[in-house]
């Protein structure tokens, strides 16, 4: 009997055992989705944004995964100009993304994984670069009568000088003049480079200039001692000055003044 009852306890325990392993696997399958879900991997890039005129160390990383992949095969920069971006559209179109050249979201992704497309060296057309040319200065000024000056400047018109001799440009606002241009510096600070055009005193000698009107140099000639009545104040320069050009004319004499002409002509590069 003692026999017997012992196999009995012996096997409701076992079965107790079985019934809680059977109810622990289940539990276990109701909870796999949601465990597998807090395990799946996220991308480290997925809020990354990289764009044109982007710089730092951002742009570096993008460069050299550029140049892993086959699309960059230049210089790191850590700027991104118009060759990263066309790198970038390069990229993007051989792993079938939207070709905006923007690193971000999709772009991103597929860029750091493994399965992100190379792309050999012999595939990929590397631009030659462009150098952007080196303006000419400008030497000389064109020749212009006074008279089709005046159609094209008035009283209150603003314009460019440039000093032919040491290049000194300063603005100056045209306040009168009809046989010649009347002009006062525009600022204090282009009063004082106007100056320095003469060694820093005023002076009635005559230079020759070049006038920036409606994007074209022309030559001329002013002198550089202030006289007449002061139109524009707080410009560091009372009275005004006189700027000549071809066959203009002197208020007082109405004659052709031949010093300005000699300068005029200096600046055009007749002499």
């Amino acid at each position: 009997m003692f026999v017997m009852r012992n196999i009995k306890e012996r096997f409701l325990s076992t079965g107790k055992k079985l019934i809680a392993a059977v109810l622990i696997a289940a539990n276990l399958l109701v909870y796999a989705p949601d465990m597998s879900f807090a395990q799946e991997s996220v991308s480290p890039y997925k809020d990354l944004i990289i764009k044109m005129d982007d710089t730092g160390d951002d742009v570096i990383l993008l460069q050299n995964r550029l140049r892993d992949l086959g699309y960059y095969p230049y210089k790191i920069t850590g700027q991104f100009g118009s060759v990263t971006r066309t790198a970038v559209i390069n990229f993007q179109k051989g792993n079938d993304l939207d070709a905006d050249g923007i690193v971000g979201g999709k772009t991103a992704e597929i860029l750091f994984e493994n399965s992100a497309k190379r792309i050999s060296q012999s595939s990929i057309r590397i631009p030659t670069p462009k150098p952007t040319p080196t303006p000419k200065p400008v030497t000389y000024g064109k020749l212009i009568e006074w008279n089709d000056v005046k159609k094209m400047i008035s009283r209150g018109s603003k314009f460019k000088l440039r000093d032919f001799y040491t290049g000194i440009e300063y603005y100056v606002i045209m306040v009168g003049g009809h046989k010649h241009c009347d002009f006062e510096p525009a600022t204090k600070n282009d009063t004082a480079k106007f100056k320095k055009t003469y060694g820093g005193k005023w002076s009635w000698d005559r230079r020759p200039v070049l006038a920036r009107i409606n994007g074209r140099w022309y030559a001329g000639s002013v002198n550089g001692m202030p006289h007449g009545y002061e139109t524009i104040s707080g410009n560091g320069m009372e009275n005004q000055c006189c700027l000549h050009f071809l066959n203009s004319r002197t208020h007082g004499t109405n004659s052709i003044c031949s010093k300005h002409q000699y300068c005029i002509k200096v600046a055009a590069g007749k002499k």
